[in-house]
Parts: C-alpha cells; sequence; structure tokens
C-alpha cells in the first residue's frame, strides 16, 4: 500500500474517511494503518520525533506532534489541546508523517 498517498488524500479530504477533523480520529487511523503494518509503518518515528523537540524519548509519538505543534507550550495529555491546538496538531502531524514516510517531500509541499 501507498501510504504517503493514502495519507495525502486523508489529509486532503478527512470526511472521505470518516474523519471528523479530531486530531484523536486522524491518530487513530493512523495507529490502524501502523497496525495493518505490524508495527513497521512507524518503526522510527517517536524517535524521529523525539529528536526534533530534543526531548521526550519515552512519549507517545501522538504527543510527541502534539508538542511541536504547540511549542513552546507543553502538552500532557491529548484531552487538554484546545480547537486551534487540535487544528494545529493534524497539520503538523501530516507534515512529520509525510517527511518521515517520504523524505523527499519535506518541503515540497
Amino acid at each position: 500500500m501507498n501510504f504517503v498517498r493514502l495519507f495525502s488524500d486523508v489529509q486532503r479530504r478527512p470526511d472521505a474517511y470518516g474523519l471528523n477533523g479530531g486530531y484523536r480520529e486522524h491518530v487513530a487511523f493512523i495507529n490502524g494503518c501502523n497496525a495493518a503494518t505490524g508495527a513497521e509503518l512507524l518503526q522510527g518515528f517517536s524517535e524521529r520525533l523525539a529528536a526534533k523537540l530534543g526531548e521526550g524519548e519515552n512519549l507517545y509519538w501522538a504527543l510527541l506532534v502534539a508538542n511541536l505543534a504547540s511549542s513552546p507550550v507543553r502538552v500532557r495529555r491529548l484531552d487538554d489541546l484546545s480547537q486551534q491546538q487540535e487544528e494545529r496538531a493534524v497539520a503538523v502531524l501530516f507534515d512529520e508523517l509525510l517527511a518521515f514516510l517520504y523524505p523527499a517531500s519535506a518541503g515540497a509541499s
């Protein structure tokens, strides 16, 4: 499966995939894709995000993305995200995910 194409389409048309635009829904969708690959899809993603943040090697990738999106404010729980932070987190999630899966796409959008 071409996950770069899939995630690009999900980003453009979340409603076509049953997503209402909330960050947690996007995280659940991506976790499902990761599970379908036996956890190979996101292998190394948390480490990449933690390196970018300069901390958080022990944190869940979804929380790391939320912290990148909310910087300099630190997010401790995904439930604490405001609507504006969620929207920003979704955008950062796809930027980071696509750059991770297809490094040549970084900066191409």
